[in-house]
């Protein structure tokens, strides 16, 4: 399915929401509220075969507090933080920075969380503080778990009861289908996803009973 895009939205400070408005197919306004997390897997070296290929994956994902039901909103690789230009200063790589922005102005989401030492977590942090591009700097916690099977069991819950919703064209479900052939491989954006997933449950959203502003 192909994720609705909010026309705006707004942050509810005190109950740390957001809430988004959209338009339907006939051009109906309704709103949502969300609790807001983003997953990150910092980018590694992943091997097929014998080639070698660095990659991270971040996505937005949010939690509809009335329904339950997870929404990727936004998705992406990662291969660096600000933009990677060549000697005339054109861009050879594009950097994550104004998706990361882009992630607060638009959906507010703040909170990323992350699983495991994949690739140079602490340089990736470095790179992310010290970018004059990156404004507001995000909050970043690792989430912990000793059995892969029960996080992957968590979303495979949530996706048969239609409560993991995702761009169909997207790098998540590509990867998903992907696992199902080849599980030997590590899969960024399945990372990212059971990270963010994970967060949601041990860093609690605890504001339900909080007015609004």
């Amino acid at each position: 399915m192909a994720i609705p895009k909010p026309t705006q939205g707004n942050y509810n400070r005190r109950r740390d929401t957001t809430t988004l408005h959209f338009l339907d197919d006939d051009g109906k306004a309704y709103t949502n509220e969300y609790v807001m997390r983003g997953g990150f897997c910092f980018p590694m070296s992943i091997w097929t075969g014998n080639r070698e290929e660095i990659a991270g994956y971040a996505v937005v994902i949010g939690r509809d507090v009335r329904s339950g039901v997870h929404t990727v909103f936004k998705e992406s690789k990662v291969l660096a933080i600000d933009h990677v230009t060549n000697s005339e200063g054109r861009i050879k790589y594009q950097g994550l920075a104004p998706w990361l922005n882009d992630a607060w102005t638009t959906y507010f989401c703040k909170w990323f969380h992350w699983h495991g030492r994949t690739g140079s977590v602490d340089h990736w942090m470095r790179d992310i503080k010290r970018s004059a591009m990156v404004s507001p700097k995000p909050k970043f916690s690792e989430c912990i778990w000793d059995d892969d099977s029960e996080v992957d069991h968590t979303m495979s819950l949530l996706a048969i009861h239609g409560k993991l919703k995702c761009d169909k064209d997207g790098g998540f479900m590509n990867q998903i289908q992907a696992y199902q052939t080849n599980q030997a491989v590590p899969y960024p954006a399945r990372i990212a996803v059971k990270a963010c997933l994970a967060g949601f449950h041990q860093f609690a959203w605890t504001r339900k009973d909080a007015d609004y502003d």
